[in-house]
């Protein structure tokens, strides 16, 4: 079991040493995280872009990748987040190029929550025709911390 842990290990402390972040902090909530891979010479990679409301809990999460050919970041996906008492709903939209927007969202999550709001079953839901009807992925499933 020690060989394993040693193996895991090693492995994690490459992956550290391959990517630096770097994050934007506004009002002691992380903003912005850029993410830079480290060739010898830091590299854009990815960024993420995050909003809060008045409870400070996450909005979305905008995620952009590095566009070498145009020297940009690129849209690549959405995580928009909805709170009620009982659940949380987690949406996630894919950056459209050709429409220039992020299509309708392409999952969602459902997330039911217990009295010390804490997440204790997930539904997941996928686009699964033109109608943008649902159909379920996974069962309900209770998880427990």
């Amino acid at each position: 079991m020690g060989i394993c842990i040693a193996i895991l290990s090693g492995t994690a402390a490459k992956a550290q040493n391959e990517y630096v972040t770097n994050d934007v902090v506004e009002n002691e909530k992380v903003i912005s995280r850029i993410i830079y891979r480290n060739d010898g010479g830091l590299e854009n990679h990815m960024k993420y872009d995050f909003t809060y409301d008045e409870q400070n809990r996450i909005l979305s999460k905008e995620i952009f990748k590095w566009d070498r050919r145009k020297q940009c970041w690129s849209p690549d996906t959405k995580l928009s987040f909805r709170y009620t008492d009982t659940h949380i709903v987690m949406e996630q939209a894919r950056w459209s190029p050709t429409q220039n927007a992020y299509s309708m969202d392409l999952k969602r999550a459902v997330y039911e929550m217990n009295e010390e709001h804490m997440p204790i079953a997930q539904l997941i839901h996928r686009k699964c025709d033109r109608e943008h009807r649902r159909a379920i992925l996974e069962e309900p499933s209770v998880s427990w911390i």
